[in-house]
């Protein structure tokens, strides 16, 4: 542990709230959670500084250490006082602390405890937090389930496996009350550490959803296919779709041309009917879809901001769509998040005459979020092309 700074704590007991806090424990060993916890501080360590906490627990009885499986831990042998706070500052090791800080946290803290003082512990965690100025608004994330019922988190995850029954004791307990119970498989788990969101207050679990581009236009006022426009050396379609899969799973493009374009991963949808625009294609995407939210969007909108993705779902409530609207208070009505259970209605529509995006989204029931031309861009003209190329 040479390559820790150690603190020492001050016994203070007392219940934390502690609405930053995600906290993920396991009901048994090698269920990925560790790999969970590092793609979440990957994901979000792009955007926001987040702090990695790892709580060990030593049996004791009377205050005399009792947990043969740590006599290997150098410092559970060195552990003289009731507790001892560690603070990673080495990136290159196997242990979990160090891959945290591998996969982007800003800090990294190890509280090993004698159980009968963990109370004491965790408020000299805090202590610590508070003396390195992390406030409210950032985000921590415990490894573990030990310190549940001293912190109140605003998430609490645990990971089981997906067949076999849950036998740890300590767990059996808490997952009456977690708010998340996550099967984990050989291939992953059964939410994606991408739905885990941070709103800058809170943590929560994004609903499963997927991304549709619209692919399927005839590029008429750009005089070439849209979707080949060159972006920073990639086509714009592999622009779209490289930053989709940064926050999607799945990912479908609506085209009845795929040999077109090299596109890796994602699954291409042929219009049931074809050469019938865009609510065909939409309608031919929300059938293909496994997900009851689908963000749609089209090949010609090259950014794509997450965070206005994130406050869609936030809003969809009992709408059926939310849209984007701009500040010249244009409806964007292939730029949003739809529900598939309108996909009866709209194909409803489709079926009585309805050809328009826009005669579509008027018989709805729509919500809408403001999105700024600051980054928002349409681009269906060499003109506007030119335009976003030179304002990047």
């Amino acid at each position: 542990m040479a390559a820790m700074s150690f603190y020492k704590g001050r016994p203070v007991m007392d219940c934390i709230e502690c609405p930053q806090l995600l906290m993920i424990g396991s009901a048994e060993r090698n269920l990925g959670k560790t790999e969970f916890i590092c793609r979440v501080i990957k994901h979000l360590s792009k955007t926001t500084a987040v702090v990695g906490l790892k709580i060990t627990i030593v049996e004791d009885v009377d205050g005399i250490k009792k947990s043969p499986s740590l006599q290997h831990c150098e410092s559970y042998n060195q552990l003289d006082s009731d507790f001892a706070i560690f603070e990673e500052t080495d990136h290159t090791g196997r242990k979990d602390t160090q891959r945290m800080l591998r996969a982007g946290a800003t800090d990294v803290f190890w509280v090993l405890s004698l159980r009968s003082k963990l109370p004491d512990a965790v408020k000299a965690l805090f202590d610590v937090l508070n003396s390195k100025n992390y406030g409210a608004e950032t985000p921590l994330i415990l490894e573990g389930n030990s310190v549940r019922s001293l912190v109140d988190p605003s998430l609490h995850m645990i990971i089981k496996h997906h067949e076999r029954a849950v036998e740890k004791e300590s767990c059996l307990e808490l997952m009456p009350i977690a708010d998340a119970v996550v099967d984990s498989f050989d291939e992953g788990w059964s939410v994606s550490p991408d739905q885990l969101l941070w709103n800058g207050t809170q943590w929560k679990i994004s609903p499963a959803i997927t991304a549709i581009v619209l692919a399927g236009g005839k590029s008429s006022r750009m005089g070439q296919n849209k979707c080949l426009l060159d972006i920073d050396g990639s086509t714009l379609i592999e622009y779209i779709v490289d930053q989709l899969f940064q926050h999607f799973d799945d990912v479908l493009v609506s085209t009845n041309n795929k040999d077109a374009y090299n596109l890796k991963k994602v699954n291409f949808i042929k219009d049931e009917k074809p050469d019938c625009g865009p609510v065909m294609g939409l309608i031919s995407s929300l059938k293909q879809s496994s997900t009851e939210l689908n963000f749609v969007t089209t090949c010609d909108v090259p950014e794509i901001k997450v965070e206005i993705i994130n406050e869609m779902v936030d809003n969809i409530a009992c709408y059926d769509a939310v849209l984007g609207k701009t500040p010249d208070g244009r409806i964007q009505p292939l730029f949003g998040v739809y529900r598939r259970s309108a996909l009866n209605r709209i194909e409803d529509l489709f079926k009585a005459g309805t050809r328009s995006v826009h005669g579509v989204v008027g018989s709805l029931s729509v919500g809408f979020i403001d999105i700024d031309y600051k980054w928002y861009a349409n681009l269906n003209t060499p003109q506007e092309y030119e335009g976003y190329k030179g304002g990047r």
